[in-house]
């Protein structure tokens, strides 16, 4: 049996911002959960295939919505992919919350992967909105084909986009073990142990090999560090003690990308910050949608 295929639909892009909230558009969180989702993916040996890595659209003229919705579900058929998941945050009134999945219809391997996701994500703290059977386009399309589909609509971002932004990591891995369970592949924990810089302590003055290194400044910032560093084939991750101490090991590396907290104010530093841990993340996103 072959590779697992997965298509992720990272909701919206580009002149479409979706909903948008005090703090975030729609677009880019989806976007942030979704390489999130993907890479965890990867990790397990599922082929991954995204609709969209970067903010944009799919118009190559004037923005019209049924044209964005044909072209994009255009390229995620091209993959024939084993699961299609849309990924989404929801709005209505400033009071609802919550999570839902939708699939198109009941009874078949539709419903059955929106329950697995839901599943998942009921273990975070957010009201379970159950899953729900709903004609959208993008489920609409993949009917009576072998590919399962699911729309996960993660939260309000009206309402709860603080609980959206804190939550990503979990429902990053919530979303991950429902479509790996659908798929018949075991989720694997990740090794937390600490991660230190790679050293070649066999040389004398132990020159580093790898040109980037991260530095996050507290536990929290730990998670938006680790995505800068999975991006990157060769990195290092450091984490500060206090807020003008860090390792002196950091300094050998040509490129600092800095995670939270004040800045090194040394050479090569990209800085990555924000007013706490959700603001962190949100630099993050815009940095990553600039490469």
């Amino acid at each position: 049996m072959g590779n697992k295929v997965v298509v992720l639909d990272i909701g919206h892009g580009g002149r479409d911002s979706g909903a948008i909230g005090i703090k975030t558009q729609e677009k880019n969180n989806n976007l942030t959960l979704g390489l999130k989702v993907g890479k965890i993916l990867q990790q397990h040996g599922v082929t991954v295939n995204y609709t969209r890595d970067t903010d944009k659209d799919f118009c190559p003229n004037s923005y019209d919505v049924n044209i964005d919705l044909t072209n994009r579900i255009a390229i995620a058929k091209q993959y024939n992919p084993d699961v299609y998941c849309s990924l989404h945050n929801n709005a209505f009134n400033k009071q609802a919350k919550g999570i839902e999945v939708h699939c198109f219809k009941f009874g078949g391997g539709d419903q059955k992967l929106a329950q697995r996701v839901l599943n998942q994500l009921s273990n975070l703290n957010f009201i379970n909105r159950g899953t729900k059977a709903s004609n959208f386009y993008v489920l609409r399309k993949f009917d009576g084909t072998n590919t399962d589909a699911c729309l996960v609509e993660y939260g309000f971002i009206d309402s709860e986009e603080d609980a959206i932004l804190a939550n990503m990591d979990n429902a990053s891995v919530a979303i991950s073990k429902g479509v790996l369970e659908h798929l018949g592949i075991k989720y694997k924990e990740p090794i937390t142990s600490t991660i230190q810089s790679t050293i070649n302590d066999n040389n004398q003055g132990s020159e580093i090999k790898m040109e980037t290194c991260v530095v996050y400044f507290s536990p929290a910032d730990f998670s938006s560090a680790l995505i800068i560093s999975n991006l990157n084939k060769s990195c290092a991750m450091f984490c500060r003690n206090a807020s003008s101490s860090f390792n002196s090991d950091v300094l050998k590396f040509s490129k600092i990308i800095t995670v939270g907290g004040p800045k090194l104010n040394v050479n090569g530093e990209i800085y990555l910050s924000g007013n706490g841990a959700s603001d962190t993340l949100i630099a993050v996103s815009k940095y990553l949608q600039g490469k």
